[in-house]
């Protein structure tokens, strides 16, 4: 069930490389009966029907193929998006919470830093008195 369901999801990839196999194919039998045959007359519904078909062949697998590829590439840049989008909405929380606490503390009277009320100490010998 694993491959049905592996089939389902990829189903463009898994198609390519069945065109791809029947392209290389294609080929491969082209060019068996060609050289097995002497006559250019005798060859050239070989060249046309083997030839030219596994090249399309090989083609359209190809395209595929890179259309599969393409896909997954869709799909990592869309989380990449979605995530990109989270962060957006994470900053502008952030920013929103920044402006509130801005807020409070341009309302809130001003204390000093260390959170002491008292004034600072001064130092012994500096109100006044004399440094010999």
């Amino acid at each position: 069930m694993e491959l049905v369901k592996w089939l389902r999801l990829q189903w463009d990839r898994a198609l390519g490389g069945v065109a791809m196999g029947l392209g290389v194919l294609l080929l491969v039998v082209g060019w068996i009966e060609v050289s097995s045959t002497e006559f250019v007359a005798a060859q050239i519904p070989y060249v046309v029907s083997a030839g030219l078909g596994g090249l399309v062949a090989l083609m359209l697998g190809g395209t595929l193929w890179l259309s599969a590829d393409l896909r997954d590439e869709w799909r990592v840049l869309d989380r990449i998006d979605q995530k990109l989008a989270e962060g957006d909405e994470l900053v502008e929380a952030l920013e929103g919470r920044l402006a509130e606490l801005e807020e409070r503390v341009a309302a809130s009277p001003a204390q000093p830093a260390n959170g002491s009320v008292t004034a600072p100490r001064r130092r012994a010998g500096t109100a006044g008195g004399s440094h010999s």
